[in-house]
């Protein structure tokens, strides 16, 4: 399985370049949190999150990212 990520926040430029090449991100430059709705919907089927305090995080977005 391919490896991803979401990132749900703007991060500085030189902690995305540390990521591995061979994995595959998903990125949202904006400055605002995200809606639960839409942070659900861009992490499915990720394998990870990186994000900021700001975003709310409970089971349910967690379980966005596991696999069906």
């Amino acid at each position: 399985m391919a490896k991803s990520i979401f990132i749900s926040n703007i991060l500085p430029t030189e902690s995305i370049e540390i990521i591995p090449k061979d994995v595959t991100v998903d990125y949202n430059s904006g400055q605002t949190a995200l809606s639960k709705a839409e942070l659900i919907s861009r992490l499915r089927g990720k394998g990870g999150l990186i994000c900021h305090i700001v975003s709310a995080i409970d089971d349910e977005v967690l379980a966005a990212a596991r696999p069906p």
